[in-house]
């Protein structure tokens, strides 16, 4: 019985593998550092993994000094990422980076 548990284990270790989108770590300083403005934000995602989405608008500011109107002077979405006490973001307009930022 043990043998033939031995003789499955590296077969097992692949599947979990496969089920788990791979066993290596993609969050590293290394795949962080190869972010580049321009990309998109599929690129990003398939070098880092899933990021954690917020968005954020930026307000029309009339002459006047009054905030409002129907369209957003800037809009852009922000993926971040956490490992340990390290986080990290990428900046989007237009679907594009512009901006990565490790703190």
């Amino acid at each position: 019985m043990l043998t033939k548990l031995i003789r499955i284990a590296p077969m097992l270790a692949v599947v979990v593998c496969v089920f788990l989108g791979g066993c290596e770590e993609k969050l590293t300083n290394e795949n962080f550092a190869s972010i580049t403005p321009g990309m998109t934000m599929s690129q990003v995602e398939d070098i880092l993994g899933k990021g954690t989405k917020q968005e954020a608008t930026g307000v029309n500011i009339s002459a006047y000094g009054v905030a409002g109107g129907s369209k957003p002077s800037e809009e852009f979405v922000i993926l971040t990422w956490r490992k340990g006490n390290t986080h990290y973001s990428v900046r989007f307009k237009d679907g594009k980076v512009v901006e990565a930022v490790k703190g």
